[in-house]
C-alpha cells in the first residue's frame, strides 16, 4: 500500500486551499516528485467536496496521457476519467467527469466543448503566455482557456511544472517576467525543493563530470536558443567526445540516456559508436556489437520503429539511448543512471527537464545516484553553484533577444563595421567563421559537487570604540568661515 510523505500532503493540502479559495494554483515539484499522485489526489477531495464538478487535464505529451490515466484510476476507481485524444484512441470522449486530452486535440473540438470547472494545466512552462497588445487569443492553450472562460467566468486554472520559467517569459507568474506578457498565476502556491527530496531518499543524488571549455557557437543565430539546423551542424563535428564520455566515465553504467541536438545530430552520435570501440561495463571488454547495446530515438522513425527503440531500452536490453527532447519531458525510467548532455542551449527548463529523468530513485538496480556528464558546459551556465535549486533564470528584454550584447561588429582585415550575424566582411571579403576542427578528445573535464554547500561568511568583526576627530581648514577659519 503506497505511504503518502509529508511533501506530498503539503502540496495535497495547499493546492485544495488554493483552489477553494477562488485562486488559481500552480505548484512547482521537481520531476520524480510523484506529481501524478498528488494531481489525482487533489482531483479526488475537490470531487468528493464538489460532486458536480467537471476538470479537463491538458498534457503538453501524448506519452504523459495513459500514465495519467493509469495512476488517476487507481486513485480515484469510482471516477469516470475519459480521454479525449486521437492518438491514443479513435474517438474522442468528452463524457467523463475528468477528461485527459492535449492541446492539439482538444482546440480542434472546443467548440463544441461541454461546461468545464477547473483546467490542470500539465508542464505548464511550456505554454505560451499571451500578450497584452493581442486582442485575439494565439495560442492553442490561450484559445482553450478563454473558450472555456467565457462559458465559466468561475473557471480555475491548476499548473503543475518541475520549473515555472521558460525563454519566452522568465518566470511564468508574478511580476517577473518579460514585459508585455500576462501570466496566468500571480505567485507559486506551494514549491517542493530538490534538497528536500534528495535529503529524504526520495530522489538519488547527482554526480557530474562538467567540461571547462566549450564548442565555439559564436557563429551560431540565437532567437530565444539557439538555431536547432545551425547547432546541429557544429555539433555533428563533435560526437567522438560522446563515445569517449562513455568509455572514461560510464563504463560500470547500468542504463545511460544522450540528449542531443535534432535527428541529424542523433544519427551522427550513433554512428560514431559504431566506428569506435565501447567498454561494456557488464564485462569490461570492448566489443563491436554496438547494434545490440545502443539505440536511437527521434520524430524522423517511424512510430513503430520509435517505440521498439523505446522498448528495448526500458526493457535493459539496449544500455544507451540516444534521443533529442522527445524524452526531455514525460519520460519516466527508473533505472537511469547516466545523463550524457550534448545539446547546447539557452533554455534553463529544458536543461532541468533533461537532467531530471535521471533522478528517480531504482531500489530494483541498485542505483546510488544519477552521473551527468556536460559536454556543453550547460551546468555551469544554468545553474548557481551546480545547485538544482538555485538555477539562472533570465527575464528577457521587452522586444528583443537575450545572448546578444553587441549587435556589430569590426572586420579584424579593413575596420568596417557590419552586423555580427555577418560570416564574412561585406568590404573586403574576410571570414569571420573560425574554423571548427572535430574534437577527437574529450575537453578538459572538473568533478562537480551538485550538493556543495555555499562558501559560509566571513566571521563578523564587533566593534569594541568607536572615536571621532573634527578637523577644520586653517584657510577657511581666517576667512571667518566655520
Amino acid at each position: 500500500m503506497f505511504e503518502e510523505r509529508n511533501y506530498q500532503i503539503q502540496a495535497i493540502d495547499k493546492s485544495i486551499q488554493t483552489l477553494n479559495s477562488g485562486q488559481n494554483c500552480l505548484l512547482q515539484i521537481p520531476t520524480g516528485g510523484g506529481k501524478s499522485y498528488i494531481v489525482s489526489k487533489v482531483f479526488a477531495e475537490l470531487i468528493r467536496l464538489h460532486p458536480r464538478l467537471k476538470i479537463l487535464v491538458l498534457i503538453d505529451r501524448e506519452i504523459l496521457v495513459l500514465q495519467l490515466l493509469e495512476t488517476m484510476t487507481e486513485v480515484m476507481p469510482s471516477v469516470n476519467v475519459s480521454v479525449a485524444c486521437k492518438s491514443v484512441q479513435n474517438n474522442i470522449d468528452l463524457t467523463g467527469q475528468i477528461v485527459i486530452s492535449t492541446r492539439q486535440s482538444f482546440v480542434a473540438v472546443l467548440d463544441s466543448s461541454p461546461v468545464f470547472n477547473l483546467i490542470l494545466a500539465d508542464e505548464c512552462h511550456a505554454w505560451r503566455l499571451p500578450e497584452e497588445s493581442e486582442a485575439e487569443p494565439v495560442g492553442q492553450f490561450d484559445k482553450i482557456y478563454n473558450g472555456i472562460l467565457t462559458n465559466n467566468p468561475k473557471l480555475r486554472l491548476y499548473g503543475v511544472t518541475a520549473t515555472a520559467y521558460n525563454l519566452q517569459a522568465g518566470y511564468i507568474f508574478g511580476n517577473v517576467h518579460r514585459v508585455g506578457l500576462v501570466p496566468y498565476f500571480q505567485n507559486i502556491s506551494h514549491k517542493v525543493s530538490y534538497k528536500e527530496l534528495t535529503d529524504n531518499n526520495y530522489l538519488v543524488p547527482l554526480t557530474g563530470m562538467i567540461a571547462e571549455n566549450n564548442v565555439d557557437l559564436s557563429n551560431i543565430d540565437v532567437a530565444g536558443d539557439f538555431n536547432l539546423t545551425q547547432l546541429s551542424s557544429e555539433m555533428c563535428r563533435h560526437t567522438k567526445t560522446i563515445v569517449e564520455a562513455v568509455n572514461k566515465y560510464a563504463s560500470d553504467r547500468k542504463s545511460i540516456l544522450v540528449f542531443c541536438t535534432d535527428a541529424a545530430h542523433v544519427e551522427a552520435v550513433y554512428d560514431a559508436f559504431e566506428d569506435q570501440e565501447i567498454i561494456d561495463g557488464k564485462t569490461g571488454f570492448t566489443t563491436g556489437e554496438y547494434q545490440e547495446d545502443i539505440v536511437k530515438i527521434h520524430s524522423k522513425m517511424s512510430t513503430a520503429d520509435r517505440d521498439e527503440s523505446l522498448n528495448r531500452f526500458k526493457s535493459g536490453i539496449a544500455r544507451i539511448a540516444i534521443s533529442i527532447n522527445i524524452l526531455a519531458i514525460g519520460f519516466d525510467h527508473r533505472p537511469v543512471d547516466t545523463i550524457i548532455l550534448a545539446r547546447p542551449t539557452k533554455s534553463t527548463s529544458l536543461l532541468m527537464q533533461q537532467v531530471g529523468r535521471g533522478l528517480r530513485i531504482s531500489p530494483e538496480t541498485n542505483k546510488i545516484n544519477c552521473l551527468v556528464i556536460d559536454v556543453t558546459d550547460n551546468i555551469s551556465l544554468h545553474l548557481d553553484m551546480y545547485d538544482l535549486d538555485r538555477p539562472n533564470v533570465v527575464v528577457p528584454r521587452a522586444g528583443g533577444k537575450k545572448g546578444e550584447p553587441c549587435m556589430f561588429r569590426y572586420c579584424e582585415k579593413c575596420g568596417e563595421e557590419c552586423s555580427n550575424r555577418c560570416v564574412q566582411c561585406p568590404s573586403c571579403g574576410h571570414d569571420f567563421k573560425k574554423e571548427s576542427i572535430p574534437a577527437e578528445f574529450l575537453p578538459k573535464m572538473i568533478d562537480v559537487d551538485f550538493d556543495a554547500k555555499p562558501p559560509a561568511p566571513p566571521e563578523p568583526w564587533f566593534v569594541k570604540s568607536m572615536a571621532v576627530d573634527v578637523h577644520r581648514s586653517k584657510k577657511k577659519d581666517e576667512n571667518g568661515e566655520s
